[in-house]
């Protein structure tokens, strides 16, 4: 079938190039089609042109200094001496609190200790050296995607006291037995925080990273199944298949590319995982003119990504494919989780 498909593909693409040299017919020469570029090769990313965040720290045990406020959190504010001055008080989605007399207070980013420091100094307008107290009462909840190799893969609700990686992986049934942890990633916001699951998952205190709303943790199968195919095209999906296919099947399986994709028809393949791809730039306009050298063989586990304009540097075209793989795996653990 493999061999059917390459004969289909290689005959139809001599049938346009033969349309297009007849077409000229009544001009004065018929453009030659370009020297053929040399083939796609897949070279490694640059560590500095990955899109990475910095390393969220678990939480300390006293959250009551160090913990940073959040939208949807209760805080209890009281003043030394004056019980009327008690309040619970929510942070509101715009991340700010109301109090008697200094109204709004921002809250959300901020630890317990910057919101206390604010309103002792902003209750000195009107009480003489207020001895001010905060507590966070309630905790509102994080939304955390897990999906892949994990034994109950959904959505996660989570608060600040339970909201490492450990945690969550835990409240998942821990990963399968086909779990392969050295690809295991953690995408926020379009970008790679850098965490190593392996040792996470042994305990080491240092790897166990804090998580964030909307964060999508994802653990991939050690025997590769499926071929990603993302942006451009009609149909972005996972084709399931165990052997290679050619680059020309792969976007053909998955509906073509959409008419407004980009006019270099670049195409980016990555493999190697998302921690440290390698990636191969194929030249699509060269391989609809003729140029069979750019239809290279699409591996299980690789990513083709076909980018709406040109890719640029390898950090923007890898950011767009990072957030476009959360869309779509967040979309399939709400739905149906990871098969």
């Amino acid at each position: 079938m493999l061999r059917t498909g390459w004969l289909s593909a290689a005959l139809l693409i001599a049938a346009l190039v033969m349309i297009a040299a007849c077409g000229g017919k009544h001009a004065a020469s018929t453009p030659a089609i370009q020297p053929a570029a040399a083939a796609p090769e897949f070279v490694p990313v640059p560590t500095s042109e990955m899109p990475t965040l910095p390393v969220a720290a678990a939480p300390e045990a006293d959250v009551k200094t160090s913990y940073v406020v959040a939208v949807e959190d209760v805080l209890e504010i009281s003043v030394y001496g004056d019980p009327d001055l008690t309040r619970q008080v929510p942070v509101r989605p715009d991340g700010m609190i109301s109090y008697t007399f200094v109204g709004d207070v921002l809250a959300s980013g901020r630890t317990i200790e910057e919101i206390r420091a604010e309103l002792k100094d902003k209750l000195g307008a009107y009480l003489r050296s207020p001895e001010v107290t905060v507590i966070a009462r309630e905790f509102g909840r994080q939304k955390i995607y897990v999906g892949g190799e994990v034994r109950q893969p959904g959505v996660f609700y989570v608060t600040p006291r339970e909201n490492t990686l450990v945690d969550v992986v835990y409240r998942a049934g821990m990963v399968t037995e086909r779990a392969d942890l050295g690809k295991a990633v953690l995408v926020r916001c379009g970008r790679l925080v850098p965490v190593d699951f392996l040792k996470a998952l042994k305990g080491d205190l240092a790897s166990n990273v804090s998580l964030e709303d909307n964060d999508l943790v994802f653990v991939p199968e050690a025997a590769d199944r499926y071929i990603y195919v993302l942006g451009e095209v009609r149909t972005q999906n996972a084709l399931e298949t165990t052997v290679p296919l050619s680059i020309i099947s792969v976007i053909a399986k998955s509906g073509g590319m959409q008419p407004m994709s980009a006019k270099t028809r670049e195409v980016a393949v990555l493999r190697g995982g998302l921690r440290a791809p390698q990636v191969a730039i194929v030249n699509y306009n060269r391989l609809i003119e003729g140029d069979l050298s750019h239809n290279i063989m699409v591996m299980p586990g690789d990513i083709v990504y076909v980018p709406i304009s040109g890719l640029g540097r390898y950090n923007q075209f890898i950011e767009q494919i990072l957030r476009t793989f959360t869309l779509l795996f967040q979309g399939r653990v709400v739905q149906q989780g990871f098969q």
